[in-house]
């Protein structure tokens, strides 16, 4: 919200945030229905929305206009929900019906790390720096990393 205030002055930077929630609540009944056809690849959607994910979020510094930073937040809230639907059975695929509790409990735990020390790092970037674009290109990097990755989880069988 505070690089709405700087960058779009006058603009509601709470409406992004509804943006986000909203199309990341339809993409997951949507991916959950999606996801359930035997041809999709549960592993390549995760893939390709982590790929998009950090792509637009590595867009946001270039955003000229409101409008267009709410495009941004749209796609970023459909990329996390195929995220969060997909957690459960991509673990259950990848590991099993016994294993997969444990599975998303240390995926769960690794991410909460970069969710816990982004916020802070990007504000003591914007406080050295006196703009967040070096944040935003940082922050879209690892899903992008990790969808790159994700190339060498082996193929199974349906």
């Amino acid at each position: 919200i505070k690089y709405v205030n700087d960058a779009f002055p006058g603009n509601n930077g709470s409406i992004l945030i509804m943006c986000i929630a909203i199309t990341s609540g339809v993409a997951r009944v949507a991916c959950g229905k999606l996801a359930d056809f035997k041809w999709v690849n549960r592993v390549r959607l995760q893939q390709a929305a982590f790929a998009i994910m950090g792509i637009v979020t590595l867009c946001i510094p270039f955003s000229d206009s409101f409008g267009g930073l709410i495009a941004i937040c749209l796609i970023i809230g459909v990329c996390d929900g195929i995220f969060i639907c997909l957690l459960g059975p991509i673990a259950f695929d990848l590991v099993g019906e016994r294993s997969a509790s444990q599975a998303l409990g240390f995926l769960l735990g690794i991410f909460s790390i970069p969710m816990t020390a982004g916020p802070p790092f990007a504000g003591l970037l914007y406080d050295h720096l006196g703009s967040y674009n070096i944040a935003f290109h940082i922050a879209g990097c690892p899903p992008i990393i990790g969808a790159l990755i994700m190339f060498f989880i082996p193929r199974t069988k349906p």
